[in-house]
């Protein structure tokens, strides 16, 4: 296998996500942005392909057409992201919390990490 790459499908919303997510993770590097453009006049301005490089991993972002659209998100699809230090942590949970729903608080396990979701 080469890579598994993880994605994050959209009706509309996948360039104003990828962008929160860099906002959240600003170590991270917005490595592809490409639209529909003339492959689908219509919706020309939904995002075809979209990356986000997190350290060594790359989320992919996608919008869907408005023929095939994106199903609702739930806890069945959960994207784990580990972090260095509890500065990278709370510059992501704030960031991502004020614009997001928090599923999960902040916990501490019994290995001093935290996590939420």
């Amino acid at each position: 296998m080469k890579q598994l790459l993880p994605f994050l499908t959209y009706n509309g919303q996948a360039e104003e996500a990828i962008n929160w997510y860099h906002k959240a993770f600003p170590n991270s590097q917005i490595t592809k942005l490409n639209r529909y453009g003339d492959a689908n006049k219509e919706e020309s301005d939904l995002i075809l392909e979209g990356e986000l490089k997190l350290g060594n991993q790359v989320i992919g972002f996608l919008d869907m057409s408005k023929d095939f659209p994106a199903p609702v998100s739930t806890w069945a699809s959960t994207i784990l992201i580990e972090v260095d230090n509890q500065e990278e942590f709370d510059q992501a949970f704030h960031t991502l919390k004020d614009s997001g729903t928090v599923m999960m608080h902040e916990k501490i396990t019994r290995s001093i990490r935290k996590f939420a979701g």
